[in-house]
């Protein structure tokens, strides 16, 4: 999907609008399809949400943790990867559930807490977030493994007892 002409589109009137109209795309068509997917994806969401908490009111919905969560769920992940928020949310959702757990739902708050340090940790030690962090990983792996010398990277330590 991402070598079709649609998201390619869409990348460069987001990287530089200037130059994608200098080659006839239409901006605003652009970016009204990619304002209509992003409200198709956030209805999605709430959708989910909905039948997650069975009730909705605006105290629900409109809390300070649940903004601090929504937007953790991006940071942790990767913000700007595919699957950064996926990830972001499984561990996001962990910890509520851990906490939930061990403190039996008389730890109100502590969640926001935990999520705060993690924004720290994360701005300060990992600001590509979990997907970045793997990436980076793999990176150095493969490095390391191509600066190794051909004979020594396969052959086994061999130890001869006496």
């Amino acid at each position: 999907m991402t070598c079709s002409g649609l998201p390619v589109t869409v990348c460069n009137v987001a990287a530089t609008c200037s130059a994608a109209r200098s080659i006839g795309v239409n901006i605003a068509r652009y970016k009204q399809v990619a304002l209509s997917v992003s409200a198709f994806f956030t209805a999605l969401g709430g959708s989910l949400y909905a039948q997650k908490e069975l009730y909705i009111d605006p105290n629900s919905v409109l809390s300070t943790p649940l903004s601090i969560k929504m937007a953790l769920v991006s940071i942790l992940g990767g913000v700007g990867t595919l699957f950064g928020p996926v990830i972001g949310s499984v561990v996001l959702t962990t910890i509520e559930e851990f906490t939930r757990i061990v403190f039996g739902g008389s730890g109100r708050g502590t969640d926001t807490i935990i999520y705060a340090s993690l924004i720290i940790v994360i701005a300060v030690f990992y600001p590509t977030g979990i997907v970045g962090w793997w990436h980076n990983m793999v990176r150095r792996r493969k490095a390391r493994e191509q600066a190794a010398p051909a004979g020594t990277a396969s052959a086994p330590a061999v130890v001869e007892a006496p």
